[in-house]
């Protein structure tokens, strides 16, 4: 097991455990015959041109870095699977007479621990339209100004870490908040991962969550929207000055919505639904609804090239009546609590105006239930297909093994 930490697995993209893991698997795809190279993202790549070179390959692998106290079989499974099918080849005599090229990559990154940004390694070679020289390779070396790319996830992940926790704790409370937004909602953390898996992470990357993080948490402190007190050990004691959901413009908050909306690609209620008017100005009463219509859809590519691209207004109108019985009761809330003005127009609907521009959302404590719905949905339906793929690909006797061993760790943990 190749690893950065003693008794788990622990391989994050750049670290010194996954260079010596990418220096074996490389000469594991010598010896079964691949040319290989390393691509500008440190991607691992292997190559057997087969009887037609200028055919389109065919790709097989999986991602060679790994979560903190990862499973033994993460990734590194689907790498070792495929080198060892075309080494029985390579014995047998016959990958010459394979009908078109067969890659196998190593990615250097999906899990997203080290930078907090997940699949670098794959988003490369998706968009990466010719092959670099061997040559001209120059692998990633470990520099920090990646992060100034990561800004935006950083800033979302702390604001939604200050929204569930207290108003004071600790700097690493903090980190370890922002670490469980990762696992919120993973049913695998009721019964088969160390209870203390979060706190590992912190304690074991403290110095880096502090350098990632200081200079947001300078920049709230200036804006006091927090207090920093030092404490005896190496880090600070943290209060929150307001209690407001930390989206500073309803500009900022509609973006935010957006983002959520398309990496999830659904809504969790009418409620949130009806909060859709963050995106938009003075309207109709259809445009609300087109709007509200369109979040299904928002962040899916099909759209851009496969749709109709007057869906949304065909089942708006189609359905116009409907839509007014679900939420006519939210709009005559929100018009008397002076959110909105409502005026009948000549058609069979109103005009409806945005009295106030605040994010549609009563309270702290309703601002932070909405994310932890949100993220733990999204979090249980990823591990949960996660799951499912890792079954499929072991098979049922590997999985049971592995998942009692994982539950026996588990159980360890939590005497």
């Amino acid at each position: 097991m190749v690893s950065d930490a003693d008794g788990y697995l622990e391989r994050t993209f750049t670290s010194p455990a996954s260079l010596r893991a990418g220096n074996l698997i490389r000469g594991r795809m010598e010896d079964a015959g691949l040319r290989t190279w390393v691509d500008h993202l440190g991607n691992l790549n292997g190559q057997v041109e087969g009887m037609n070179a200028s055919a389109e390959a065919l790709l097989i692998g999986s991602h060679l870095d790994t979560v903190v106290d990862a499973g033994i079989f993460d990734g590194s499974l689907g790498i070792i699977s495929a080198l060892s099918a075309l080494k029985v080849l390579n014995v047998n005599g016959t990958m010459g007479k394979l009908r078109r090229p067969i890659e196998v990559i190593a990615f250097s990154d999906e899990e997203g621990v080290r930078f907090h940004s997940t699949f670098l390694g794959s988003a490369w070679k998706e968009q990466e339209d010719f092959k670099w020289e061997e040559e001209s390779v120059q692998i990633l070396v470990d520099n920090l100004d990646i992060e100034n790319v990561n800004s935006a996830n950083l800033r979302a992940a702390i604001s939604a870490a200050l929204l569930l926790l207290p108003p004071k704790f600790t700097e690493e409370d903090l980190y370890a908040k922002i670490c469980s937004l990762s696992y919120m909602g993973d049913l695998r953390m009721l019964f088969a991962e160390d209870r203390n898996k979060v706190k590992k992470i912190v304690q074991g990357q403290f110095d880096l969550f502090q350098l990632k993080y200081k200079p947001f948490l300078e920049e709230y402190e200036a804006k006091e929207f927090l207090r920093l007190a030092s404490s005896g050990s190496n880090q600070k004691n943290i209060s929150q000055v307001v209690s407001e959901f930390l989206i500073g413009s309803r500009e900022e908050a509609a973006k935010c919505t957006q983002k959520i909306l398309r990496r999830t690609v659904m809504v969790s209620s009418t409620r949130q639904a009806v909060s859709g008017l963050l995106t938009v100005g003075a309207v109709t009463a259809e445009d609300l609804y087109a709007k509200i219509c369109s979040l299904s859809y928002m962040g899916d590519l099909r759209m851009l090239f496969a749709e109709d691209r007057n869906k949304v207004k065909k089942i708006v109108q189609g359905q116009f009546d409907l839509f007014q019985l679900k939420y006519k009761p939210f709009l005559e809330e929100y018009e008397a609590k002076e959110f909105l003005r409502l005026a009948s127009s000549g058609s069979n609907q109103k005009n409806i105006s945005q009295v106030v521009s605040e994010f549609l959302i009563g309270s702290r404590e309703e601002a932070a239930k909405c994310t932890q719905k949100i993220l733990r949905r999204t979090v249980m339906v990823s591990s949960t297909r996660q799951a499912v793929s890792g079954l499929l690909t072991v098979g049922a006797v590997t999985a049971v093994r592995y998942l009692s061993n994982k539950m026996c760790k588990a159980w360890k943990s939590w005497r």
